[in-house]
Parts: structure tokens; C-alpha cells; sequence
């Protein structure tokens, strides 16, 4: 999709992210984006201004790139993802039915593939069972399990994963999902 800004370059910073008709946002929901019922949208929200018609804007506080991204916008399809004031508080965000929130100060710059404590990430802990759909062996060992849920009766596709295991963790598992192959 092209967007019209009213400006003749601009790097934003962003997320791609499938919301209900609540506007509560799913990973789950966009990884499964295919067979996604309607009620969910997926939608752009633009969160940074990285540079602006050739001119880096990464050294500027927040506040201004948020300020500027925000004018840019104006009139667009790509969603504003605002400010909250305050302090982040663990209840309030899983009441909203947020995954986490990214709390930022208004004075900090950007910098890309660092962590800094100018940013910092509340993650709400969520439990979700998973099941084992599938994997493919690979010389006593496994490539990634293709992992499932269940809405309803319907089991729908997760995720493959990999990462976490050891080559001895994964023979292990490997032998334990052996007898339990059907088909």
C-alpha cells in the first residue's frame, strides 16, 4: 500500500499489528493472518520519526519526533500510536488487554539495537498450551516443532520453534515425541 504523507521522504519506525474490534492488539492474530476472522484489522502504527527528507532525526528528543511524526500522519491511514503519562502500572495494562507497553523517556534519542534504560519494556506474563503439530527429524535430532492451539475446537498454526533447545535437549524430546508420531 502507498501512503501519502505530504512529505517526500520519511523513515518510520512502526509495528504491524492485528487488533480486535476493541482495538486489543494479537500476536497470534497476525501470525495467523490468513485465516483470521473478520473482526480483526490489521493495521500500521507509527511510533518514530527516523529521518525526514534526507535529515536524521534520531539525536532529537522523543517528544519532537513524536510531535513532527504526528503532523505527518494528519490525514493518513497509519495509526498514531499516542503517549500515555505516568508511570507504567502492570493491572491497568492487562486490564486493557495489552501483551506489554514500551515505556520511553520524552528526552531520549533513538538508538537502534542497543538496550538502554531510557526505554524500557513491561511485559504482561500470559500462559497459552501449545500443541505439538508437527516436526521434522533430522538426523537424531528435530528441525522446529510446528506448534498449534486451540480456539474453540479449531486448531490453528502458531509458530515454528527452534530456539531454547540444546542439541542434547532436542534428542531428548525427539525421543519422547517419537512413540507418539501418528500418520
Amino acid at each position: 500500500m502507498v501512503v501519502n504523507f505530504g512529505v517526500d521522504t520519511a523513515v518510520i519506525d512502526g509495528e504491524v499489528v492485528a487488533v480486535d474490534s476493541k482495538g486489543c492488539p494479537s500476536f497470534q492474530a497476525l501470525q495467523n493472518r490468513a485465516t483470521t476472522r473478520r473482526e480483526w484489522q490489521i493495521l500500521y502504527y507509527a511510533f518514530d520519526l527516523l529521518n525526514l527528507r534526507g535529515e536524521d532525526w534520531t539525536r532529537k528528543p522523543l517528544h519532537e519526533r513524536k510531535a513532527k511524526l504526528r503532523d505527518i500522519l494528519n490525514g493518513s491511514h497509519v495509526r498514531f500510536n499516542g503517549d500515555l503519562d505516568g508511570e507504567p502500572k502492570i493491572q491497568t495494562i492487562e486490564k486493557a488487554g495489552l501483551e506489554g507497553v514500551i515505556a520511553k523517556k520524552r528526552d531520549s534519542v533513538y538508538r537502534a539495537g542497543t538496550r538502554v534504560d531510557s526505554w524500557l519494556k513491561f511485559k504482561v506474563d500470559k500462559g497459552q498450551e501449545f500443541v505439538i503439530a508437527g516436526y521434522k527429524p533430522d538426523a537424531g535430532s528435530f528441525q522446529p516443532i510446528l506448534a498449534g492451539y486451540y480456539e474453540s475446537k479449531t486448531l490453528l498454526f502458531a509458530g515454528k520453534v527452534r530456539q531454547g533447545f540444546n542439541p542434547a535437549g532436542r534428542r531428548r524430546l525427539l525421543e519422547a515425541m517419537s512413540p507418539l508420531t501418528i500418520g
